[in-house]
């Protein structure tokens, strides 16, 4: 990441909240949980260097909404690994030393930072499993809502669909597969994947699979 330029101090909070949220979110969300706002010139150098898309609910009177692009991903990356910018105040020094710590233990471990937050916040028991649906049931019931039988549908939106924790849906897409007309296979152009599709794929048998068909009920 050596051709990575370090941001601007408000910019780089902007990427690392977003990335903490790891989806499209509006400006009053970002102001109820962390008390400020995306201003314009933020929102505007990280557009222009292809680090966020933006949004606006209502053309001129609905709240801006943002996401991380790939490069803003990778940029975030590159922001937790460099350490505290010189001049930073005491505190933020702090925090960015052992934030370059985990970022550092993540690299030497092989795991992508947009890995950590492909996985799921949400590990309470629903009233669905309570009753006795499986994780495998969810994940057929979220494939029937996204592609028609026998289409295949990218690993990414189908655990968005069932959330849950990473693992264990990982665990569901093996029980899965092993159930007949299940089909599991690599996205054969590996250059046009995400940063968030990579993080969603199963290794299975020594392969990363990306995409995931149903032909049978």
């Amino acid at each position: 990441m050596s051709e990575l330029a370090r941001l601007l101090p408000a910019d780089r909070q902007v990427l690392l909240v977003l990335m903490h949220l790891k989806r499209e979110v509006s400006n009053t969300e970002i102001k109820e949980r962390f008390g400020f706002t995306v201003p314009k010139s933020v929102r505007d150098r990280l557009r222009e260097r292809g680090l966020i898309q933006v949004r606006r609910e209502r053309e001129r009177s609905g709240p801006y909404f943002h996401e991380l692009t790939d490069p803003g991903w990778r940029q975030g990356a590159f922001e937790a690994a460099a350490g505290p910018p010189k001049g930073a105040e005491r505190s933020h020094r702090i925090e960015s030393t052992v934030l370059a710590d985990y970022a550092g233990f993540l690299e030497r471990s092989g795991i992508k930072v947009a890995e950590v937050y492909a996985a799921a916040t949400n590990n309470t028991a629903t009233d669905d499993t309570a009753a006795g649906t499986t994780l495998v049931d969810k994940l057929r019931a979220a494939y029937a809502e996204l592609a028609e039988p026998g289409e295949y549908v990218d690993l990414a939106a189908l655990r968005a669909a069932v959330g849950g924790d990473h693992a264990e849906v990982d665990r569901a897409l093996l029980d899965l597969d092993d159930q007949a007309g299940v089909s599991l296979i690599p996205e054969a152009n590996r250059k046009s994947l995400t940063d968030a599709q990579r993080a969603a794929s199963l290794r299975v048998g020594g392969e990363d699979k990306h995409l995931l068909a149903i032909t049978a009920p």
